[in-house]
C-alpha cells in the first residue's frame, strides 16, 4: 500500500511512512493529486472527517479563497504575478476563516489590491 501511494504521489516510500506516523505532512499539491487520482475530496485524503466549525471542509475553504481572489485580480490586476496571487489568496483565506461573507472578503480584497496597484504605479 505504501509503495502504491508513494508512486501515485510522486514521492518516496519513506515520505509516505512519515505521513502515516504524523512526523511530516504532504504538500497541498500532493494532496490534490492523490484526491484526483483516487476520486475523493482533498478533505478525505487529508484525514478531515468534520468541517472546520460551520465554515465547511478545508478544501472548500481553499476553493472559495482562490475563486474570490481570481475574481478580484482579474478585474483589478489582470497581469498579477504568482507572488501577488498568493498574497491576496492568503488574505482571502484569513478573512474566510474569520467568518466573513464572500462579499465582505471581496470588498477587503478590492482595497488590498487597489493599494498594491497604487504602490506599483509609484
Amino acid at each position: 500500500m505504501i509503495t502504491l501511494i508513494a508512486r501515485d504521489a510522486g514521492v518516496t516510500k519513506a515520505s509516505v511512512s512519515e505521513w502515516k506516523r504524523g512526523s511530516s505532512y504532504p504538500e497541498d499539491a500532493t494532496l490534490r493529486r492523490l484526491a484526483d487520482r483516487y476520486g475523493v475530496s482533498v478533505t478525505a485524503i487529508a484525514g478531515y472527517n468534520e468541517p472546520l466549525d460551520d465554515l465547511g471542509p478545508p478544501d472548500e475553504l481553499m476553493r472559495r479563497a482562490s475563486d474570490i481572489t481570481e475574481q478580484v485580480l482579474t478585474r483589478l490586476m489582470p497581469n498579477a504575478e504568482l507572488e501577488q496571487f498568493i498574497q491576496v489568496a492568503g488574505r482571502a483565506n484569513e478573512l474566510i476563516l474569520a467568518g466573513k461573507s464572500d462579499n465582505e472578503v471581496k470588498g477587503e480584497l478590492f482595497d488590498l489590491v487597489s493599494e498594491m496597484t497604487s504602490r506599483s504605479d509609484e
